[in-house]
């Protein structure tokens, strides 16, 4: 039986890459916009964002798409990628990039529970369930029990959220 070998090929370096971009993400961005505008910094990630895509479509040859298509691509364009960027840079403005980092890492709990809680239920099994208890345990490791968080940091004021021998509290700040 000859064993293969798994080589390293160009693909891997690429996507080496995406992964180096997107982990120094927060800690770019948090340098940038102290020392530009947070607004500033997120249309000039918007511009670069377009040339790269542009681009990429007529490097790649895609179709451009039918006009009838057009509504709703640009819909979805400013709420899923505009409106997250603009949330994001705004957020990061107001927030450590360590909490920055671990909100975004809690999106794919909190869309679990959203999920729960929606109208148009998708059924979950026990694995899933089982992840998102584990994602909060390693986030009450990370955080540490007596952390606070502010409501600023979840792009809200005027709260604070705390955390005393496993009790939760609200209480406002102003």
């Amino acid at each position: 039986m000859s064993s293969i070998r798994p080589r390293f090929a160009p693909i891997d370096a690429v996507l080496l890459l995406v992964v180096a971009i997107w982990g120094s993400n927060f800690s770019v961005v948090k340098a940038s916009i102290e020392q530009i505008p947070s607004l500033g910094v997120n249309a000039l990630r918007q511009i670069v964002a377009c040339v790269v895509l542009l681009g990429a479509a007529r490097w790649s040859g895609a179709r451009v798409p039918a006009r009838d298509e057009w509504p709703r691509l640009v819909g979805l364009g400013l709420v899923g990628h505009g409106g997250y960027q603009l949330f994001f840079v705004l957020g990061l403005a107001r927030t450590s990039v360590t909490n920055s980092a671990l909100i975004l890492g809690c999106l794919p709990v909190a869309v679990l529970l959203l999920n729960a809680v929606s109208r148009r239920r998708e059924s979950v099994g026990g694995l899933p369930w089982a992840g998102v208890a584990l994602a909060l345990l390693g986030l009450s490791f990370v955080v540490g029990v007596g952390a606070e968080v502010t409501w600023d940091t979840l792009r809200c004021s005027g709260s604070r959220i705390r955390c005393h021998r496993g009790r939760w509290s609200v209480r406002g700040t102003r």
